[in-house]
């Protein structure tokens, strides 16, 4: 009989173990999800999209608060070039957080990037207006801001993962100085 309960304590114990290490590994793997999303997210409008510069070659910025998103799609993340979400220009008064951001350059480019806070997403125009041709950015982003400074522009996003009871949230920013 007491060699029962010595082996009921052990495994109560080892399963107790067990499951607070799956519960750490999740939630560090969510966190590491977040992380690489927000990086990369940042990266991508710093650095460019495959052959498309980024905020690096910018010549100048206008930013367009004035817009609201949208998203009639089932399925998250959607594609980047899907017709099921996108940005429109409103009204002051019934702006939800999104904004298109216009990058020129030297050499004429104009390009965009578009927050989309119904889709908690970003891409990226290298053709402003033309949805098939957008390159995604970031996904899982609860708040994206950028703000023109006289010198440059600094750009902030933050991304929130969540899986079952464990949620991760991750903000990056950074300072990208505008081409002379």
């Amino acid at each position: 009989m007491m060699g029962l309960s010595i082996f009921i304590m052990v495994i109560a114990g080892t399963l107790a173990v067990y499951l607070t290490c799956q519960r750490v590994w999740y939630s560090t793997s969510l966190y590491m999800e977040a992380t690489r999303e927000a990086s990369m997210g940042l990266s991508r409008m710093v650095y460019g999209v495959g052959t498309n510069g980024g905020l690096r070659e910018a010549a100048s910025v206008t930013l367009d608060k004035n817009r609201i998103g949208s998203w009639s799609g089932t399925t998250y993340p959607p594609p980047a070039g899907s017709d099921s979400h996108y940005i429109q220009a409103t009204a002051s008064a019934y702006k939800d957080g999104s904004w298109l951001l216009t990058v020129s350059n030297y050499a004429g480019r104009i390009m965009g990037y578009t927050y989309n806070s119904k889709a908690s997403n970003i891409c990226f125009a290298p053709v402003i207006g033309l949805l098939p041709a957008r390159l995604e950015v970031a996904n899982y982003v609860t708040a994206a801001s950028v703000t023109p400074t006289n010198k440059g522009v600094i750009v902030s996003i933050a991304v929130t993962r969540k899986f079952g009871v464990n949620t991760s949230s991750v903000t990056n920013s950074t300072f990208v100085k505008l081409r002379n």
